[in-house]
């Protein structure tokens, strides 16, 4: 399925009438919420409060569907940025003269701190609309429209299938085409063009070092932790005849958990603690299961455990697992 993007716009709605005339991705909505699983804290929202749960919803685990509530649209970037560049100077402003011990309330240079502050953040907006709104929209439009730049989706939650898919979905060149409006900003911010190449050259670094770490370093971290605690694990099981029956591949997808090839189903989910969860998790089969206890039981077979409905007779009709005509003995002395 191809998603087709709406057009680029100037403020991104949430409610987008375009919206309608495009393909819509399949949402499973048969997926319950638990309250007790990390992934739905982060992901949906239901983490437990000081003493309650903060909804009745979370509590209940109804499910809610809240879209782009992980993605910020490019106006909600450059609002951040302008807040925080008009944020920096006033306490630019504020530290230059407290450091010189500058009276701000001089009666007679009052006019001139206040001259002095309102250029300074005059100067400022100009060059966050020349370098913060430039980029972030020149970008926008280079991955959406120009050849040779633009991804196959790009939709507003385009950016998780470049971990996934990173041949098709790195902007390495729109990034560095975008970067260019660092230099007339950093130039008009300052007043001259003394070191604007320096930074711009520490931008273009770090901004193609982002995007390298956005596509194979972030999912790549997740596999090394993995392996690592693996590793680590057979040092430590060494020597002993238990097997290992922890509960460490997917059923739904067949991989294993925080696998590089499912980053951002994971995004919420790596780490020591969320693997160990994982890892502990009981099985249907397993004895505790109910007690919520991981104990493993070295000589419990699954094939030969009693299920809630056995084989029916010829007839069809169903036959309970404590018959004696099937299972001699009940399920929990099966188990042991």
């Amino acid at each position: 399925m191809v998603l087709v993007h709406p057009g680029i716009e100037l403020f991104h709605p949430y409610v987008n009438p375009n919206y309608a005339d495009i393909d819509k991705p399949t949402v499973d909505l048969a997926r319950p919420v638990s309250i007790t699983r990390r992934e739905d804290w982060a992901e949906k929202g239901c983490q437990p409060g000081f003493i309650m749960p903060n909804s009745l919803n979370h509590f209940m685990s109804v499910k809610e569907q809240i879209p782009y509530t992980d993605t910020f649209s490019t106006s909600e970037c450059c609002y951040f940025g302008f807040c925080m560049a008009n944020m920096y100077a006033l306490m630019y402003f504020m530290a230059r003269h407290g450091a010189a011990c500058i009276n701000l309330a001089n009666p007679r240079t009052r006019w001139a701190h206040t001259l002095h502050l309102q250029a300074l953040i005059a100067r400022c907006n100009i060059a966050v609309f020349l370098g913060w709104f430039g980029y972030f929209y020149t970008y926008e439009f280079a991955y959406t429209y120009i050849p040779g730049m633009k991804i196959p989706d790009p939709s507003i939650e385009g950016w998780k299938n470049a971990p996934i898919d990173p041949t098709h979905y790195t902007t390495f060149s729109a990034r560095n085409l975008a970067s260019l409006w660092v230099l007339p900003a950093h130039a008009f911010f300052t007043r001259g063009t003394k070191r604007t190449v320096v930074w711009w050259l520490i931008f273009s670094v770090c901004n193609n070092y982002y995007e390298f770490a956005r596509c194979f370093v972030l999912s790549g971290t997740g596999m090394l932790g993995y392996t690592s605690a693996v590793w680590s694990e057979k040092q430590a099981r060494f020597g002993s005849l238990i097997p290992n029956n922890k509960q460490e591949v997917d059923p739904d997808t067949g991989r294993t958990f925080n696998s590089a090839a499912n980053p951002i189903q994971m995004f919420g989910a790596k780490g020591w603690w969320p693997r160990q969860m994982k890892q502990n998790m009981n099985h249907e089969y397993s004895p505790f299961t109910r007690q919520g206890l991981a104990l493993p039981n070295p000589y419990y077979n699954p094939m030969k455990a009693g299920t809630m409905w056995n084989k029916p007779k010829g007839d069809g009709s169903p036959v309970h697992r404590y018959t004696t005509e099937t299972n001699p003995r009940p399920a929990f002395q099966q188990m042991f």
